[in-house]
């Protein structure tokens, strides 16, 4: 059975690790800036973008919001350390979810993504 595609986008080496350890059952490809991450999603089909707000070279929200123009259906979660997100803003680009990075991060992040890829 092929193990369902996942692009984590994140600055943090350590969380981009993380989300790849935590999401053992998914194959995860991980990139560090909304550049890279537009270019993976031109060379294939994913089954979740997970993406952090705080990018080196844009937001996260601002990176939905292109995937959104070319793929209404996929999946979303949008991971911050900040709670400055307004649930409407999130509504708006159609997004599937938000995870703080928080003491809860690795249940929230492993709850989530199996709800919405079962």
């Amino acid at each position: 059975m092929e193990r369902k595609l996942i692009l984590c986008v994140d600055d943090s080496r350590f969380m981009r690790h993380l989300v790849t350890d935590v999401l053992e059952d998914y194959e995860v490809i991980s990139v560090d800036t909304k550049a890279d991450a537009l270019q993976q999603t031109a060379k294939g089909r994913f089954s979740l973008y997970l993406i952090d707000n705080n990018l080196p070279d844009g937001s996260g929200l601002e990176l939905a919001r292109l995937i959104r123009d070319f793929d209404a259906e996929t999946p979303i979660l949008i991971v911050s350390g900040a709670g400055s997100i307004k649930q409407d803003e999130l509504r708006k680009i159609s997004i599937n979810g938000f995870i703080m990075k928080s003491d809860r991060f690795v249940d929230e992040l492993s709850e989530k993504v199996h709800a919405l890829l079962k």
